[in-house]
Order: structure tokens, then sequence, then C-alpha cells
């Protein structure tokens, strides 16, 4: 995760705290297998570096966010919903 951040975002993470770990099962058979991280401590600031865009957002816009479905639960969780 260190690495992916540097590369994708030139962050430098500093403290991860793992959150959860979900299995998402999709009706064209794949399978996915997420670990989510809440990273509270990082150096630099956060650039684009491979994506369309990247934005920071409150935890209650991310509802309205095209989010995979297997992402769902999780947001969910974090918006309260």
């Amino acid at each position: 995760l260190q690495r992916e951040l540097l590369e994708e975002l030139s962050i430098r993470v500093r403290r991860i705290e793992k959150m959860d770990f979900r299995t998402s099962r999709y009706d064209d058979g794949g399978t996915f297998e997420v670990a989510y991280c809440h990273i509270s401590e990082f150096d630099g600031e956060p650039k684009n570096n491979v994506f369309e865009q990247i934005r920071w957002v409150e935890p209650r816009e991310l509802s309205k966010l095209d989010i995979l479905e297997g992402n769902r639960s999780i947001v969910a969780a974090l918006t309260h919903e």
C-alpha cells in the first residue's frame, strides 16, 4: 500500500490502520478481495499521477458517487447509512 500510494499519489505514508477486509463476488464470476485501510498520517500533497481525477469529499458525499457494487457496504458503514 505504501509503494502504491507513493507511485499513484506521490505521498509517503506514515501511519496505516486496517479497517476492514471484504470479498465481493460479481455476476460475471469475478471475485475481488479488498483490504480497506485508514491512512491517518502522510507526508506530501497528493498529486494525481494515474487517475482521471482525484478530489477530497466529505463522507456524506460518498454515497452520491459512482461506487462499485463491492464497495457500497463499506461506504454505507463509513457514512452510517
